[in-house]
């Protein structure tokens, strides 16, 4: 079956561009009278002006599908068959088109998101370098604090030295015969506070009510407090008595300077003999009892489970 065609070429008023045209295609300049087509050097050349020469067109260049539209006729079924080939062609590119936007689509989302992730460790890394610098001014510090240490350390040595040798001849003192000792008074407990004072005691400023951390001097070096009570020791000036849980018949000797060490002996078996001797020599500790006992008293020892 054939048809009569009308071909319009590509035209305007103007000389076209690179985007108007592609490479062979016509296009007419209406208001200049001009042909022009795009080159395969990417160009926009000017084929002639006013009428075209279609003697210098080869016909033996020219498809037959070309051949049959100048003649004026047109073979539908050639045109149909061109169109079936490149079908599945043109349905690929429609679907790598569609994949392609897809992808591109997913590219942008992700460039998004790694923008944002950029972002975020970008202020991860400036708090980091605020606290490394925190932190290296911490450590400083602490260095410095460290050498001061070092420094009081140094200093205390020979008093932790005389300390050692105090604490040695005292349990010498007290392991062997304790009659170097003298009673100060007695000792109450959970009060922490002096019960009764002798009159060594007294002699030596020592009141009733007092701490006996105050006492903790060289001229009441071999005291001893008898306690009174239990309860949790407190106000000794001594860091390593302090804390300790005292109970009746415990002791506590002072050992100059240092303090007040405690003595457990409450609720053990003592022996006179290391008392330093008889208990009738011992006036100091006879007052004492005498305090607490008169003739006839009954000492209640109390019952057990």
């Amino acid at each position: 079956m054939e048809a009569n065609v009308t071909i319009i070429t590509k035209y305007g008023f103007k000389k076209p561009t690179l985007i108007d045209l592609a490479v062979g295609e016509l296009g007419v300049d209406l208001l200049g009278k001009v042909l022009y087509t795009r080159d395969t050097a990417n160009q926009i050349i000017e084929v002639g002006g006013g009428s075209v020469d279609w003697s210098q067109i080869n016909p033996d260049t020219i498809p037959d599908e070309i051949t049959n539209i100048i003649d004026g006729t047109i073979n539908l079924s050639q045109l149909v068959a061109l169109v079936g080939e490149n079908a599945d062609a043109i349905i690929d590119l429609d679907a790598d088109l569609k994949a392609l936007t897809l992808v591109v689509a997913e590219n942008t989302r992700l460039i998004g998101i790694n923008t944002k992730g950029v972002s975020d460790n970008v202020d991860a890394i400036d708090a980091l370098d605020t606290r490394v610098g925190t932190n290296e001014g911490k450590i400083l510090k602490n260095e410095g604090d460290i050498t001061a240490v070092e420094g009081r350390l140094d200093e205390a040595e020979p008093k932790i030295e005389q300390n050692i040798t105090d604490i040695a001849d005292l349990k010498k003192l007290v392991d062997g015969d304790l009659t170097g000792l003298y009673l100060g008074g007695t000792y109450r407990l959970p009060d922490n506070k002096v019960e009764d004072v002798t009159d060594t005691g007294t002699l030596a400023g020592i009141n009733k009510g007092d701490d006996l951390g105050q006492h903790a001097k060289e001229s009441n070096k071999g005291m001893y407090f008898v306690i009174e009570g239990s309860g949790t020791l407190g106000g000794l000036f001594r860091d390593s008595s302090n804390g300790q849980q005292g109970q009746n018949g415990d002791w506590l000797v002072c050992d100059g300077i240092h303090g007040w060490i405690l003595m457990s002996f409450g609720g053990d078996h003592v022996a006179w003999g290391a008392i330093g001797g008889n208990i009738e020599s011992q006036t100091d500790l006879q007052e004492a009892l005498a305090t607490k006992l008169e003739e006839g008293d009954t000492l209640d020892g109390g019952k057990f489970q």
